[in-house]
């Protein structure tokens, strides 16, 4: 079968002389259009582990405030990463544990002075 141009075609519609404008030199043309330009980058955004730390460490605290030996140590871990992680970017986590540390550290000294209060009150009306 020939066509206008005198080149015998195949079943398919695509000339016999091997010819293929979407397949040349042995690579496929169409991946060939993207070939210079760069690869895409990928922004992460930044984070703060010391930041985050301090908050989770710091909320744990507050939320063991009632056992004496766990919440003075998770408080001060928390107080500690949060006050570090303030010098990095982003701050609002440790902004938040530094908060919390704060707020805990004045709810713990509150509670060891009515535990003192109540204790000296005790022993008073025990000795009269």
């Amino acid at each position: 079968m020939e066509n206008q141009y005198n080149q015998q075609q195949n079943g398919y519609g695509q000339p016999s002389n091997g010819y293929n404008p979407h397949y040349q030199n042995g690579y496929n043309a169409a991946f060939q259009q993207g070939y210079n330009q760069q690869p895409p980058v990928i922004i992460r955004p930044k984070t703060n582990g010391l930041g985050t730390a301090g908050f989770v460490l710091s909320l744990l605290a507050f939320l063991f405030c009632w056992v004496p030996f766990v919440d003075v140590i998770l408080w001060l871990l928390g107080a500690i990463f949060s006050i570090i992680g303030l010098f990095k970017a982003p701050r609002g986590l440790a902004i938040a544990g530094t908060v919390i540390s704060f707020i805990g550290i004045i709810v713990l000294i509150v509670f060891f002075g009515a535990l003192i209060g109540l204790a000296g009150l005790s022993a008073a009306t025990a000795g009269m």
